[in-house]
């Protein structure tokens, strides 16, 4: 079976280390892009099976960069798990309403990530 493959969006490299370590850990391929606009380039260039995505970053935030990747032909079936330190319900709603496959919010467990990646993409 193909190894499956993460992009980490998130300009803050203590998040992006941590979950690299996680992911890489647990057998995943990771890709990473600091920002919305190299998000979309990386996922058209390297068609992950997820996308995790920060929701305010430099360049393009992340909900942008979640209708721009959505409404590409390389992107529109990958699914998008947005991970945010932003506590805002509004911001949770707008992702969800926009039809991302998930929504933490930073801090969160290690656990609860993977179940949702398990959930969405298998090991």
């Amino acid at each position: 079976m193909a190894q499956k493959s993460i992009l980490i969006v998130d300009d803050d490299m203590n998040t992006v280390k941590s979950l690299s370590t996680l992911l890489k850990d647990r057998g995943y391929k990771v890709n990473i892009a600091y920002d919305g606009i190299q998000a979309t380039k990386a996922a058209m260039n390297e068609h992950p099976d997820l996308v995790t995505m920060d929701m305010d970053m430099p360049a393009e935030e992340g909900l942008k960069a979640y209708i721009d990747l959505m409404f590409s032909p390389e992107g529109e079936y990958t699914p998008v798990l947005f991970l945010t330190g932003d506590q805002d319900s509004k911001a949770e709603k707008s992702a969800m309403d926009l039809g991302a496959d998930g929504y933490l919010t930073k801090p969160f467990k290690s656990r609860d990530l993977l179940l949702m990646i398990y959930s969405l993409i298998g090991e």
